[in-house]
């Protein structure tokens, strides 16, 4: 009879263990190679079509993440790269033009808006400046309230794939170079328990 007790409480305990939500390290994320720029709502772009001055411009992305070029009408560009944009407005110019060069550019991005959530003196929704890290997440939200763990500082990430990502204050704070390096993207949840 014991040892099904035992039995039943070691399933209960590895149960209660498997349903904690699994994370990374700081120090353990593999280093960022070169993030492809996608369009996003807010964005500043510029469509130059080679030769034509009159269809080419400096567009802000709506927020149904559309630009309205006077020739073209509306032209959906969110979560394109420029590259995918020019392709577009090229094959949409071909029956217009003979052989239209199209470059797309983003010129002014739309600011990172982060949320920082938890043990945090002010929570809330910010923008951030890009490459903004952690620390400076934090510092926005007021700093760390008394009741902080400071080993309990997470980055919640849905794309490019969803991850989560555990930091240490005292990391951020010049104790590793990559903890303190952390960048965070548009969209992120920065939770302190």
């Amino acid at each position: 009879m014991r040892s099904v007790v035992w039995i039943i409480s070691m399933c209960l305990v590895a149960l209660s263990c498997a349903a904690e939500r699994p994370y990374v390290w700081a120090n353990d994320v593999p280093q960022e190679a070169a993030r492809q720029v996608t369009i996003r709502p807010g964005d500043r772009i510029f469509v130059l079509v080679s030769g034509q001055p009159t269809m080419t411009g400096e567009y802000i992305v709506s927020a149904d993440g559309t630009v309205i070029q006077p020739v073209l009408g509306r032209i959906p560009v969110v979560n394109m790269s420029p590259d995918e944009v020019s392709r577009q407005v090229t094959a949409r110019l071909k029956g217009m033009l003979v052989e239209p060069h199209v470059t797309v550019s983003v010129t002014t991005p739309r600011r990172p808006e982060i949320n920082v959530v938890g043990e945090v003196s002010r929570p809330g929704h910010f923008q951030v400046d890009p490459g903004a890290g952690v620390l400076e997440a934090i510092a926005r939200a007021g700093g760390l309230t008394e009741f902080a763990d400071t080993e309990g500082i997470f980055v919640l990430r849905e794309t490019p794939a969803r991850m989560r990502v555990r930091f240490r204050f005292e990391d951020l704070t010049g104790g590793d170079a990559k903890s303190a390096a952390f960048e965070l993207h548009d969209g992120d949840v920065v939770v302190v328990e």
